[in-house]
């Protein structure tokens, strides 16, 4: 299997490089970017299997960068994890409302951010292998 590809939106390079690090030193490649503006256009440069949003940043926030990723028929499925810095019940109900598959704190656990990301990327595994079983059965006589 090959190695995740996982972009890293924050307008923080502290942050930013600090869950990088974390990423590599767990077996993910990472594709970094500094604000929305410059996520899409990451976007559209290099395939990523897995999204990680701040909510704060210059440019285009991290609500209106799902949307925007949610329109285009290449993404509307990637799974999408929106970071905040106080995350409560109105921030989760937003960002699931703007089409996150998770919302952490940034300051939480970084043992719920690797397993929130594991479990993203197996949830989209599991759904492309439902899909090719699905075109094959298809396919078949009967």
């Amino acid at each position: 299997m090959t190695r995740a590809n996982i972009l890293i939106v924050d307008d923080d390079d502290r942050l930013r490089t600090m869950y990088a690090t974390y990423l590599i030193r767990h077996g993910y490649d990472v594709v970094e970017a500094q604000d929305g503006f410059d996520a899409l256009l990451r976007l559209r440069q290099v395939p990523v299997d897995l999204m990680i949003a701040d909510v704060n940043m210059p440019k285009i926030n991290g609500l209106a960068l799902i949307r925007r990723v949610r329109q285009h028929p290449c993404t509307l499925h990637l799974p999408i994890i929106l970071f905040s810095g106080v995350v409560d019940i109105d921030d989760m109900q937003r960002a699931i409302e703007a089409g996150a598959n998770a919302c952490l704190d940034k300051a939480g656990d970084l043992k719920e951010f690797g397993a929130t990301i594991s479990r993203l990327l197996s949830e989209q595994e599991l759904g492309r292998d439902i899909e090719t079983m699905e075109r094959s059965a298809a396919s078949c006589p009967g």
